[in-house]
């Protein structure tokens, strides 16, 4: 995940990763890693029910709307190129018309 979040940081992606299970190891593993972006310590009960699915890991993708537009049961290699790419395009889909050329006047 350090990989992934690396390569999209700049883009227009918000990663919010959430651990539900052993936050006191969850805590040690981002210590020992070194890793730099925020993870989210939260119990299974107070996730919304859209995004909770019984099994771990389970990764959401949700567009700038709030709609869930990917899920993903069980590990995924986030950090490859087509993953990278694909999260990319839904960055770029998502920007208003107005924000992706600038004004002239």
């Amino acid at each position: 995940l350090q990989r992934l979040y690396d390569a999209i940081k700049a883009d227009n992606i918000v990663f919010l990763p959430i651990a539900i299970k052993n936050h006191d190891d969850v805590v040690n593993i981002i210590q020992e890693n070194a890793v730099t972006f925020p993870v989210f310590l939260a119990d299974e009960e107070s996730l919304p029910d859209v995004y909770s699915t019984g099994s771990l890991p389970t990764t959401n993708i949700i567009t700038a709307d709030g709609s869930v537009t990917y899920r993903s049961k069980g590990a995924f290699q986030w950090d490859s190129e087509e993953a990278i790419r694909y999260l990319r395009g839904l960055a770029i889909d998502s920007v208003p018309a107005s924000a992706e050329t600038p004004a002239t006047n």
